[in-house]
């Protein structure tokens, strides 16, 4: 019965994943009006509570190193899923993919504690929810256990993962999510590269700076503020993840400077004020500072240098934008 628990929570996963890209705030004013008070409301009743920073996937990290189950409350799972769905409607500029993460971990160590399964239900879910089978297994193993794992936890992972992606492709359609042209290779995308590698290294700098936390705790409705500016001067194209940026930028559209510094300036203030994932919203900025003749690689180079996790970023890129060139990818 336990090898069920992946599949079902693979399937819950990518029910959640589906309706929260579908519900993205669109570029009207009306709609942010009528947005502004679920938010005010997140940032009043959820800013004291432990839970509310962050996309969750440390906590899922935390509880691997020590074993202990300690940040791994269903309650507090869900309760940061339904944050992030009410955010789906809302200018924030986050995603689902770190609330899933934890989800998928604190249901599934609920009801087996068994740490080889908590591992395969990450890696399923993440694999369900984004299309990318291979990258679920690089993403448990690489991101949450840091290769230590013993050899039942990988062969479990190895095995379910696939499994529950087959279960799940019997229910939803699975393509890849970011489609891309190839683009020519040339000397601009290893300056790219160090590019965006740099500015990934800057963005953890500024998120780990002492004080910050509490900076924003003081001053939330100032910067909630500029949150609402930078949506209505991009004319909401700052809101969600980040699909709907990142699709023109794989396909050589240039956004402007204005749309790459108002989503990477969103990211960070939803980042600080808000739950969420941050996934998707770290390789569209990557694609962005990239541009459209270096997309991919600013994807690669951006999300890697952030979560320190190049195998992962490399895959996940060529499985998002159905590129299977081995150029690329190296």
């Amino acid at each position: 019965m336990r090898l069920f628990v992946p599949i079902l929570i693979a399937l819950v996963g990518s029910t959640i994943s589906l309706i929260n890209d579908t519900n993205r705030a669109t570029t009207h004013f009306s709609t942010t009006i009528i947005t502004l008070p679920i938010l005010i409301v997140l940032l009043y009743t959820m800013k004291n509570h432990p839970y509310a920073h962050g996309s969750g996937v440390h906590f899922v990290g935390d509880a691997w190193r020590t074993k202990r189950a300690l940040f791994l409350h269903p309650y507090e799972a869900l309760l940061r899923i339904i944050v992030t769905f009410f955010q789906s409607f809302t200018l924030a500029s986050l995603g689902s993919g770190g609330p899933l993460v934890h989800m998928s971990a604190a249901f599934s160590y609920k009801f087996t504690h068994s740490h080889a399964i908590m591992l395969a239900s990450i890696g399923s879910t993440f694999a369900c929810a984004f299309h990318t089978p291979i990258t679920g297994i690089f993403y448990a193993l690489e991101e949450i256990a840091h290769f230590r794992v013993n050899k039942k936890e990988f062969l479990t992972l190895l095995c379910m993962v696939p499994i529950s992606y087959a279960v799940c492709g019997l229910f939803f359609h699975q393509a890849p999510l970011f489609p891309s042209a190839l683009g020519t290779l040339n000397p601009q995308l290893g300056l790219s590269a160090i590019f965006c590698t740099t500015a990934g290294i800057l963005w953890t700098k500024i998120l780990n700076t002492k004080g910050l936390r509490k900076y924003v705790f003081e001053h939330k409705e100032i910067l909630f503020c500029l949150l609402i500016s930078i949506h209505l001067l991009t004319h909401g194209a700052t809101a969600g993840s980040g699909g709907n940026l990142m699709l023109p930028t794989l396909h050589g559209e240039s956004l402007g400077t204005l749309v790459t510094l108002g989503k990477i300036l969103a990211t960070l203030l939803s980042t600080l004020l808000f739950p969420g994932g941050l996934l998707v919203s770290t390789l569209t900025i990557g694609a962005l500072l990239g541009g459209s003749h270096a997309a991919l690689v600013g994807m690669m180079s951006f999300y890697a240098a952030i979560n320190r996790a190049p195998l992962t970023a490399a895959i996940m890129t060529c499985e998002l934008t159905g590129i299977v060139s081995i150029s690329h990818f190296l």
